[in-house]
């Protein structure tokens, strides 16, 4: 599975979907539950802040790189100043966006990025019952049922950016990124020096242990690690470089945006697997225009149709030069649970 979804990152790469920044990004309306948006506006004028004002906006899917969303810790804060809103606005601004400005300690930033957070905490910090009183009067404006998420914007000469427009967002992004790769907090590092990379096979400076997606061991059974009970030990068993791990990334959000399928309430994720040699543009362009051709909401079509195997029947139409790896899995808690993984089902054994 890993090779096939390295594989599908590199057909990604190709497309022209590979900026290193993007990877990283997440969208916070996945799940279409998040449709609104919180956005705490901060005034700079030569360098200084002050807050501004608290605007309520529609969720924009199709720039949701400009949030500059990636989940961090269930218990701390996001990897950026962007939360989902979850149930309560205080906790939310409280434990989520407020603390976010006082972990700059995390981070590896100039003199000069760091004087930026901390004038925008103070900024914050000033106005912190005016914001949440605002924060709360918007909140109310929202329907019954709606979700947001909330942001920092700055407002410059008259017109507003969102943080993707700021490097020091950008580089603490690109820093939790790759730390993902290497790092639990509740565990430590998992770095190898001078070791072969198990998916390019090549000799490399560093391999990470934390970089294959949708893993299917855990670290804390003794049977598990590499090496013995030791975490720092744990990238023995899948050692993974840099390059390769930024390609499994891409992979991963291309199956989980492009390829993601429901067979009688269960949800899947389709990842194709060539069995001959070649790129993976043939099959991942059939996928695509079917995607296309059905390119209306799960609510609509469960209406107009009880059939839930149209991808399989349209697969099943096609030579045997790839095969099928369905993974079956739930979101629990917002962890990404796999319940099932089947692998190497021609196309056609699906007319079997």
């Amino acid at each position: 599975m890993i090779e096939a979804i390295r594989r599908v990152g590199e057909y990604a790469q190709k497309e022209g979907r590979s900026e290193l920044l993007n990877i990283f990004i997440e969208n916070p309306n996945k799940t279409g539950r998040y449709k609104r948006v919180l956005l705490v506006v901060l005034n700079e004028v030569n360098g200084d802040y002050a807050f501004s004002r608290v605007e309520l906006e529609d969720f924009k899917g199709e720039g949701y790189e400009k949030y500059l969303y990636k989940l961090g810790s269930k218990r701390g804060t996001d990897v950026t100043p962007t939360s989902k809103v979850a149930g309560n606005i205080e906790t939310t601004f409280q434990i989520k966006f407020l603390k976010w400005f006082e972990n700059d300690a995390e981070y590896v930033l100039s003199e000069e990025e760091k004087e930026r957070i901390r004038k925008m905490r103070e900024a914050i910090e000033a106005q912190k019952d005016l914001i949440l009183s605002e924060l709360k009067e918007k909140s109310s404006q929202m329907k019954k049922g709606e979700n947001a998420i909330i942001t920092l914007g700055i407002e410059k000469d008259g017109d507003t950016h969102y943080i993707a427009d700021f490097p020091v967002f950008q580089n603490i992004l690109l820093q939790k990124g790759k730390e993902k790769y290497y790092y639990q907090k509740s565990k430590g590092l998992s770095v190898g020096k001078n070791s072969t990379c198990s998916v390019c096979k090549e000799k490399k400076e560093e391999v990470y242990g934390l970089a294959v997606p949708w893993t299917f061991h855990t670290f804390d059974k003794p049977g598990f690690i590499a090496g013995g009970f030791n975490f720092a030990d744990s990238w023995k068993n899948t050692p993974v470089c840099f390059d390769c791990a930024t390609c499994l990334e891409l992979g991963r959000k291309y199956v989980e945006e492009k390829l993601d399928f429901d067979f009688y309430g269960f949800r899947y994720l389709f990842i194709p697997k060539l069995t001959v040699k070649g790129d993976y543009d043939e099959i991942l362009n059939i996928l695509e225009d079917y995607k296309k051709e059905v390119k209306l909401n799960r609510e609509v079509r469960s209406q107009i149709t009880s059939d839930e195997n149209e991808i399989l029947r349209h697969v099943a139409k096609e030579r045997n030069f790839f095969n099928n790896n369905f993974l079956f899995y739930k979101i629990e808690q917002s962890a990404f649970r796999i319940l099932l993984f089947i692998e190497g089902v021609l196309p056609s054994r699906l007319n079997a």
